[in-house]
């Protein structure tokens, strides 16, 4: 998904919370908890790995704190299927 844009933003979005919802059944399975606790585990690496990613992208030049090459967080936040 993240070499390539899908013709339909939809089947992006569906992958992507498909992804996220294998990622909470398999920390549930292998750390034997509840879904809440797996979930909120899911949720606090997505947000570690964006400000990871954002911040090796700003070191390297490749975006800005105005909003990057391709538009910015509202952009990002529109391709997670979060805003807009």
């Amino acid at each position: 998904m993240v070499i390539w844009k899908y013709d339909i933003p939809a089947a992006a979005r569906s992958v992507g919370w498909a992804v996220v919802v294998n990622n909470v059944e398999a920390l549930r399975i292998l750390l034997d908890t509840d879904y809440v606790r797996a979930a909120a585990l899911a949720g606090a690496g997505a947000v570690i790995r964006a400000i990871a990613s954002r911040g090796i992208l700003l070191a390297v030049g490749l975006v800005t704190w105005e909003g990057g090459v391709e538009g910015g967080w509202r952009e990002w936040a529109g391709m997670l299927g979060l805003g807009k």
